[in-house]
C-alpha cells in the first residue's frame, strides 16, 4: 500500500529513523536454518541493573532481541543499520 509506505517514511524521519517496538518490529528471516532478524540498532537497558544505551542486536520469535551479552532486558526502539560502504 503507498499511503501505508509514506506514512512510514514519515515516522521514520520525525524520530530520526528509529521505530518504536510497540509500533512495528523488524522482519524474522531464515538466516541458515535460524529464525531471526538481520542486526538492527537497537535502543533500550541491555542487562538488568545498566542504563539504557544503543545495543546491536537481532530478534527472535516471540519478540525476543539478543545483544552480544545474551537476551536484551528492554529495547524501546530500533532502526535498520546503514548499507556497507562500496569501496
Amino acid at each position: 500500500d503507498p499511503s501505508a509506505s509514506k506514512i512510514r517514511r514519515m515516522k521514520m524521519s520525525e524520530n530520526n529513523g528509529w521505530i518504536k517496538c510497540s509500533e512495528r518490529l523488524p522482519a524474522i528471516f531464515d538466516h541458515n536454518g535460524y529464525e531471526r532478524s538481520d542486526v538492527v540498532m537497537c535502543f533500550g537497558i541491555d542487562q538488568p541493573d545498566y542504563d539504557e544505551t544503543y545495543v546491536l542486536a537481532y530478534m527472535i520469535p516471540g519478540n525476543r532481541f539478543y545483544g552480544f551479552n545474551g537476551e536484551c532486558t528492554q529495547i524501546t526502539h530500533w532502526k535498520p543499520l546503514p548499507q556497507p560502504p562500496i569501496d
